[in-house]
């Protein structure tokens, strides 16, 4: 098991902040972004999953005031499973920093 952490500057051009590496499972187990404009803003956020080449949203065009933030998880059971491949993506209107929290296993079931 390795935790990692992703921390970015969110841009307004839609990007992959991360993807699960071959042969790991990830467990997204935090998200937190702070609008550190002098302007309100608004977030979109994406799962991407590989095996089905499918872009669900968690957020779309979000609003979040300006020196604000939004957190979503960071309890013990809630996190979303991330296969190899898979991606978080994300933009935003105005200047943000965004913090992933992940702890990455591998993929394989051993002695079940």
């Amino acid at each position: 098991m390795i935790k990692k952490t992703v921390v970015t500057s969110l841009t307004p051009t839609k990007a992959t902040y991360y993807t699960t590496p071959v042969g790991k499972r990830t467990s997204w187990v935090m998200m937190w972004i702070s609008n550190t404009s002098g302007s309100n803003s608004s977030i979109s956020v994406y799962y991407y999953n590989k095996e089905t080449n499918t872009e669900i949203p968690f957020f779309s065009n979000y609003p979040v005031n300006s020196k604000t933030f939004v957190d979503v998880g960071g309890q013990v059971h809630e996190f979303i499973i991330l296969d190899e491949g898979d991606e978080i993506r994300a933009l935003c209107s105005q200047s943000s920093t965004a913090i992933f929290s992940l702890i990455e296993n591998n993929n394989i079931i051993r002695g079940g």
